[in-house]
């Protein structure tokens, strides 16, 4: 999936139809493997990506 071209809208409207019966990950285990990308557009994707999953 291109995270770049998935716009916030997108992103709500999708996490609204997640069941969310089961607990949340640690935030420990998400920030576990968790890097900074070097440029806006590759951090902006990623953040989508993380948030989305």
């Amino acid at each position: 999936m291109d995270w770049g071209k998935v716009t916030m809208e997108d992103l709500i409207n999708d996490l609204r139809e997640v069941e969310w019966s089961s607990p949340p990950c640690l935030v420990t285990e998400f920030f576990s493997r968790f890097t900074f990308p070097m440029s806006y557009s590759k951090w902006n994707s990623r953040l989508k990506c993380n948030l989305y999953y």
